[in-house]
Formats: C-alpha cells, sequence, structure tokens
C-alpha cells in the first residue's frame, strides 16, 4: 500500500520542528545527511481515526508524488552508526518512536534514553543525544517501547513483571530541553491500580495511550487519557485479562490489538469506541490452537491488514488478519512462513510500516525480511530479505534488534543487548527506504 506524506495527529495536537513546520533538508542514499525533504501537512481533515481510502488510492497518490522505494537487497541503502562512540553506556534499547524531527530509542537493560536529529547527519556524533533516566529520574529507567501524542514521548514501563521501578512511566516534553529533568516527568502507575507489574510497548489512538501488559497468567491492561493530568491515577483505568502475557501493539483506526507471548497465545482486539473495561469490548483469537506456533511479538498495520510476527524464540510466521471480518473467524487470518524465503528469516522482534513494505525485524537472527503489501501475502515473490550481518561498523557487528522506527523515508532498527551480550550492542543500522519522505496514513507515533 503507497500513502501520501501525510501525518495524521487528532484535532488540537500540534507537531511542530524545529527546522520549521516539518521542512527540513534532505539527505542522499549514503546516509551522510538523514533529514527530511519534504513539507508535512500536519493536520488530516478527515481526522487521525478515518481509515485509509484503499491501496489504488494510495497508489495513485504516491505515483503522482513520484516516489520510489528502495531495493532492500542493495547494501548501497544501508548504513550504520555506533551509539557507544556518543555513549558507552548506550547499547541496549527497545523500541522507539518518531516526533516529526527527533528519533527516540527507548531505554532497556542499561536506562539509557537516545534521540538522534533526523536534520543532521547520521554518521556525525553531534546528531545524537542521550539521558540516563536511572540517575536522574527514576529508580528504574528500564523500559520498553514508546509512543508520541503530539506534544510528549512517552516511555512505557518495564518488561516482564517482577523488581522494582517496572511501573514507572517516563514523559519526555518535545518542546523543552532533552538533557534537563524538567523536561521529564514520571508516574508510578502502581499508586493508580497495585496491580500493575511490567509493561512492553504501547498503543496511541489519538486521545488515550494504551500499555500492553506481560504479566502472567492475568494481564492488567492500562489506559492513559492524554487529555488529562499525567500524574493523577483519575486518568488512568485498567482492564483485567485472563488472555495471558502480551508484547507490544498497534492500531488500526478503530481496534487496538494486543499481541500475545504467553503460553496460551490469546491475540487481543479491543474496539475503542466503547469502556476499556467493558467484557464485551474485548475479542480474542487463539493464535496457537489455530497455527500450532508459539511465541509472537510485535506487529504492523498497512491501511488494510493487521500482521502479527512470531517472537525472538524463533520461527518465521507471520500471520494476517482482515479487520473487516470478524476477529474470532479463522477464516479472517492467514499464515506465511518467512522461512520459505530463507531459512535463517525468523526470530523477530518488532515491524515497520513505510506505506509499501513492512519490515520484519531480526533479534534471535540476523534476516531483515520484507513484505511488499502490493503483492500476494502468500508468495514468496513477495517477501524479500537483507543479511545485517553484512552491515558492521569499526568491526562491532550488525544483530540483535529490538523494534523498528521510520521517519519518512529511513528505516530505523533499535539495537538490543539482550542476545548478544551488553559488549556487542549499540550499532544502529539504517534503511534508506524511500524517496521523497511520506509517512504512512494513520501514523500514531508508536513503534514496537
Amino acid at each position: 500500500m503507497i500513502m501520501a506524506f501525510r501525518v495524521r495527529l487528532s484535532v488540537g495536537l500540534t507537531l511542530i520542528a524545529a527546522c520549521g513546520v516539518m521542512t527540513c533538508t534532505g539527505g542522499s542514499a549514503n546516509g551522510t545527511d538523514g533529514g527530511l525533504d519534504a513539507t508535512v501537512d500536519v493536520f488530516d481533515d478527515v481526522g487521525f481515526n478515518t481509515m485509509d481510502a484503499g491501496a489504488d488510492a494510495d497508489s495513485a497518490a504516491d505515483a503522482e508524488a513520484g516516489v520510489v522505494y528502495n531495493d532492500i537487497t542493495n547494501a548501497a541503502f544501508w548504513t550504520s552508526f555506533d551509539l557507544t562512540t556518543v555513549d558507552p553506556s548506550a547499547k541496549d534499547f527497545a523500541g522507539g518512536t518518531f516526533d516529526g524531527r527527533y528519533v527516540y530509542f527507548s531505554p532497556n537493560g542499561q536506562a539509557v534514553v537516545a534521540r538522534y536529529d533526523t536534520t543532521s547527519a547520521f554518521a556525525s556524533t553531534s546528531s545524537w543525544s542521550t539521558f540516563h533516566a536511572n540517575t536522574q529520574l527514576t529508580e528504574s529507567g528500564s523500559c520498553a517501547g514508546a509512543a508520541y501524542d503530539g506534544h510528549y514521548v512517552y516511555f512505557v514501563p518495564g518488561a516482564f513483571g517482577g523488581g522494582s521501578g517496572l511501573e514507572i512511566i517516563m514523559r519526555y516534553d518535545t518542546t523543552a530541553t532533552f538533557g534537563s529533568t524538567s523536561s521529564w516527568s514520571t508516574f508510578d502507575l502502581s499508586s493508580a491500580d497495585a496491580g500493575t507489574s511490567g509493561y512492553a510497548g504501547a498503543i496511541f489512538d489519538s486521545r488515550y495511550l494504551y500499555f500492553v501488559s506481560t504479566e502472567i497468567p492475568n494481564g492488567l491492561m492500562a489506559r492513559f487519557d492524554t487529555t488529562a493530568a499525567f500524574t493523577d491515577p483519575g486518568s488512568y483505568a485498567f482492564y483485567k485479562s485472563s488472555s495471558g502475557p502480551s508484547l507490544s501493539g498497534l492500531f488500526d483506526g478503530r481496534y487496538a490489538y494486543f499481541v500475545p507471548t504467553g503460553p496460551n497465545m490469546l491475540a487481543l482486539q479491543y474496539d475503542t469506541t466503547a469502556e476499556f473495561d467493558a467484557g464485551g469490548a474485548w475479542s480474542t483469537f487463539n493464535l496457537y490452537t489455530n497455527f500450532g506456533h508459539a511465541g509472537f511479538q510485535g506487529g504492523a498495520f498497512d491501511g488494510t491488514y493487521v500482521y502479527i510476527t512470531q517472537g525472538q524464540s524463533g520461527g518465521g510466521l507471520v500471520v494476517r488478519y482482515d479487520p473487516t471480518t470478524n476477529f474470532t473467524s479463522p477464516a479472517a487470518w492467514l499464515s506465511f512462513d518467512t522461512t520459505t524465503v530463507n531459512a535463517n528469516a525468523q526470530g523477530f522482534y518488532g515491524s515497520a510500516f513505510d506505506g509499501r513494505y513492512i519490515y520484519f525485524v531480526p533479534n534471535a537472527g540476523t534476516i531483515v525480511a520484507r513484505f511488499d503489501t502490493q503483492g500476494t501475502f502468500t508468495s514468496a515473490s513477495a517477501w524479500s530479505v537483507y543479511d545485517l550481518s553484512a552491515v558492521s561498523d569499526a568491526g562491532v557487528n550488525a544483530k540483535c534488534y529490538a523494534g523498528a522506527v521510520f521517519d519518512g523515508r529511513f528505516v530505523y532498527f533499535v539495537p538490543n543487548a539482550a542476545c548478544v551480550g551488553s559488549e556487542t550492542g549499540g550499532l544502529v543500522v539504517r534503511f534508506d527506504a524511500k524517496s521523497p519522505p511520506s509517512m504512512p496514513k494513520g501514523y500514531s507515533g508508536s513503534f514496537f
């Protein structure tokens, strides 16, 4: 699916970039200049929640704009940067987001937030900044995922339950100085409900921010009203799910989806037009029973279909759901095994969509899988792969990623040290996906 260059935000949200109203200088295929060389129409006259008109209309819009998508197998479109040259502690992240100018990487084990200025050279240390959350802000600073609401960037508290500080949401005011503690605030979710314990991934629907519970066996999903006070417990709502742990989520314009990673493999769908704690607003689908595989992590929405991918535990199964049909019906779902394209294309952790292609992020391995949404989902010809082991920086090899961020032109793969050891983390890999830049319709600032 091809999209016009438009960021959909809810009415009242203003997206400001220091380079103008998102008018930035462009870059070259070799990655020496990472800025976006286009002007974004910030406000959508039909609203954030309106569904995409369809692939044909989007294809026509891209053709009119002269958008060119690059070959994923061409090494010239891949670049890397070692974040440890900026900060030796910047090695371990999980997920991230984009605010119209800056790309953010969410801190994982080492509690360091990293930020890249997309108007500046990718390979320059001066383009990057870090913030040590655990020493300047909160006792933990360990997060998994991030989301942007048009003003603030939220960093999702913790990961798997148990331990101190796994309920602390961190929030950064993007209009303020990144390195100043006064620009940051925190809220302890357990002060709103003592049952909270560990989250991974966030979903933004233009008003509400959802935190995805990893709790076993009964996850307590959390929702924050971004129009209300951040530190007021009354701004939060909770829903206790018996489906088991989830890891990441996504939004299709009406429904929020929570990706299952636990033993019973129940994918969750929530109707955002209903009350959050209403049982009838939630539906489940058992991925394990229907597909015989477990351990899913990450998903994407392309304007028509929802995609959920098998996680870093191994396997290359990607399942696709048609939101126009009943969530609980097996007929609404299809599957494709990426190992039929490349035997090592498996063990993914998150995904990203660039307006036409969906990228599946390798965690256990090094193979990026990409699906062309203009092709047939179950046909190997619609899929391509790239081995990140071909990318390195001063002897640091590219491997182990958790999530990706798309800025309208480039896809950034978020480095994660969990599967390779802290001594080899920190290498950011970037793919030059398309030009001129354009954001997918329905963009909500969430990437994980």
